[in-house]
């Protein structure tokens, strides 16, 4: 029977590193031989995510800030569920400065990191690096062209900050947006804001059905808030050792952390 293979990214499959484990990609490899698909499940966005093709060429979908955005590798597709109003850009932009957080725009094409000059994150310290690369940092006046000028489309907005900073924002801004947006911690540092009734496991749906599969060939792993749905609802959804408390309780088993080689052993007794 074949299989879908779905990956959460930081956390999951790549490593403190931000590498997926050289056993992780032999056991990939396999997996493509036996005819079974492979997808990236992230809160990540799409030119985030892209760029993990060289490490590991042969994903057949990525699926991108929670579930907003779905690439089909093969094709070269992109389908985008829906997006954020603009105006939500200058809310989160001052929630940024105000908590002195990391700020992520996303759209459909780019991706916009930015924090403001000579603001030193002390939070940092006590976290892996993911996605922080200080040499990508956009102004504000270049996230504002983005949106206001080019017209991009918003996918999704995130904060990073510390835990107990990300905690109290996330409190914070459900209540503010009342449910027009979707509010989740995840990685425990990040507070992502994305569209309305988007999530990971509603992108593995629209995949399945395109593959002519069912969530019986659905195979999971995950190691946060925004992974417990499709760790859930898959035949088998695996959480990481190194994972949330949430994403642990509704997984069928819980593997090795995140910078061993568990995804792989457990890829291998799968096909």
């Amino acid at each position: 029977m074949k299989k879908l293979f779905a990956f959460d990214l930081d956390g999951t499959l790549l490593t403190s590193e931000g590498k997926i484990h050289p056993e992780t990609i032999n056991a990939l490899k396999l997996a493509k031989k036996h005819g079974h698909y492979l997808a990236i499940a992230t809160g990540r966005a799409i030119a985030s995510t892209t760029i993990f093709l060289k490490q590991f060429p042969d994903f057949d979908f990525l699926i991108s800030n929670n579930g907003t955005a779905i690439y089909d590798v093969k094709n070269k597709e992109t389908f985008i569920k829906d997006h954020l109003p603009s105006d939500l850009l200058d809310l989160f932009l001052n929630a940024a400065k105000e908590s002195k957080s990391f700020f992520t725009l996303s759209t459909e094409k780019n991706v916009y990191p930015f924090k403001e000059k000579n603001q030193d994150f002390t939070w940092l310290s006590q976290q892996e690096k993911m996605d922080y690369d200080e040499q990508l940092f956009k102004s504000e006046e270049e996230l504002k062209e983005a949106i206001f000028i080019r017209k991009e489309k918003i996918t999704q907005l995130a904060l990073r900050n510390s835990q107990e900073t990300i905690k109290k924002l996330a409190e914070k801004y459900t209540k503010i947006l009342n449910q027009s947006a979707s509010c989740i911690v995840t990685n425990r540092v990040y507070l992502d804001i994305n569209p309305k009734n988007t999530d990971k496991f509603f992108g593995l749906e629209l995949i399945l059905k395109k593959l002519n599969l069912t969530t019986n060939n659905l195979i999971t792993f995950g190691d946060s808030g925004n992974d417990i749905l499709m760790i859930k609802n898959a035949a088998k959804g695996f959480a990481m050792e190194n994972g949330t408390d949430s994403a642990k309780e509704v997984a069928f088993k819980i593997i090795g952390n995140h910078n061993s080689d568990s995804i792989s052993k457990t890829i291998k007794e799968l096909i």
